[in-house]
Formats: structure tokens, C-alpha cells, sequence
């Protein structure tokens, strides 16, 4: 539920036209005016200053903590990093680079964005958000799989990992009695930043490359 005031918080009531009953975790407010809300299914937005509320998401999305740089462009995190420059119409996956769980997001006032991670630390952007790309797009210089996020999770889980060079890969799923259930991929990848999902109801994989 949000709550608004129009004087300076010595009252206020409740402001929640087309967002009820869904309850919110965050609120931001844009340069231009936009407010946000992470409500309990999703992304919702108010062009009136919080008195009326609508979801611009065009897909399911379940991002939170949302916050804005000079610009207008949005970031969010939902287990990693999300940046939409549509007034959240549209979202954007922008964490290459960054490990572990987003838990949380800052911007300062010169627009780097830090994001803090559950077991990795606290990343920052190479500059401002506002003039260049969240994070370098460099090659990987190391194998690296990550922890599947979410987790737990139901129906399904996305599992990062990030190759070198052009390389044979080969991930499996086993059940706890150590048999193999899933091939989730088998075959050669190129050098860069991979993602596969896998969907636990029909032991299914969609896999895709982020960069």
C-alpha cells in the first residue's frame, strides 16, 4: 500500500488507485517526475505523482529497488542488474561482469551506480550511467560458472557462466542420488558470457548468450 502527502508529511492518505492490494517494497522517483513502485507482482509506475498507478511492463518482471539517474533510465535488480530507458516499459539485462546476488542499488550524484552483492561485495560501474555501458564488455579471462538465481526457485532457474575462449561445454543436472536427469547444454560455445535456463517442470534448458 502506498501512502502520499502534499504537505511535507504532516499528513497523508492512502494513494493507491490500480495498485491495491498488492503491497510495496520500494519507491523511486525520477528527474522527470515518474514515480515507481515495486509492488507484489511486478513493476508499477504513476504519472501523477502517486495519485493513480499502472504496470508499463510489457513482460512479467519482478524487479525491485528501483532507482534513476539524471537521465530518466531506470535500473533495478532482480538477482542481478536491469536497465530500462522506456520509462520501464522495457527492461535490459546489464550486470556482465558482476557476480553473486544483487541485494541491493545505489546512484550517486554523478550517476555511477553500485550495486551490493550477497557474498562478493559491492561492484561500481566503470562511469557514469549516464555516457557509457554499465560494465566493460571484455572478454571473459577465466572460467567462471555462477549460482543459479533464483534458488530456490519454481518452475524456473537461470545459470550464468562465462567462457575465455571457444570451448566444448557440457552442464548437467543430477538429482541427490547422483544421476544425471538433465543435459542442460552439450556442445561448443563461443568465448563470452552465457545463460541457460532451466525449467524444473519438464526438465527442459533454453540457452543464450548475453554477450
Amino acid at each position: 500500500m502506498v501512502f502520499r502527502s502534499t504537505d511535507n508529511g504532516d499528513t497523508w492518505r492512502v494513494s493507491n488507485t490500480g495498485l491495491a492490494p498488492y503491497w510495496v517494497r520500494y519507491l523511486a522517483v525520477s528527474a522527470d517526475g515518474m514515480v515507481y513502485a515495486d509492488a507484489q507482482t511486478g513493476p508499477f509506475r504513476s504519472t501523477d505523482g502517486g495519485e493513480t498507478w499502472h504496470r508499463p511492463a510489457a513482460t512479467e518482471f519482478y524487479g525491485s529497488n528501483f532507482v534513476a539517474n539524471s537521465r530518466n533510465e531506470l535500473f533495478c535488480k532482480w538477482y542481478s542488474v536491469y536497465r530500462s530507458t522506456d520509462n520501464g516499459v522495457n527492461w535490459a539485462h546489464v550486470s556482465d561482469g558482476l557476480w553473486g546476488e544483487v541485494k541491493c542499488l545505489a546512484l550517486n550524484r554523478d550517476d555511477y551506480l553500485y550495486a551490493g552483492t550477497e557474498l562478493q561485495g559491492v561492484f561500481r560501474t566503470v562511469g557514469p550511467t549516464v555516457s557509457i555501458d554499465i560494465l566493460p564488455s571484455a572478454l571473459p579471462r577465466n572460467y567462471e560458472l555462477a549460482s543459479n538465481y533464483p534458488n530456490p526457485f519454481n518452475p524456473t532457474t537461470t545459470i550464468e557462466y562465462e567462457l575465455p575462449t571457444s570451448s566444448v561445454v557440457k552442464l548437467s543436472v543430477y538429482d541427490l542420488l547422483g544421476r544425471e536427469v538433465s543435459v542442460l547444454v552439450s556442445e561448443r560455445r563461443e568465448s563470452g558470457v552465457h545463460e541457460v535456463k532451466f525449467m524444473g517442470r519438464d526438465f527442459q534448458a533454453e540457452s543464450t548468450s548475453i554477450r
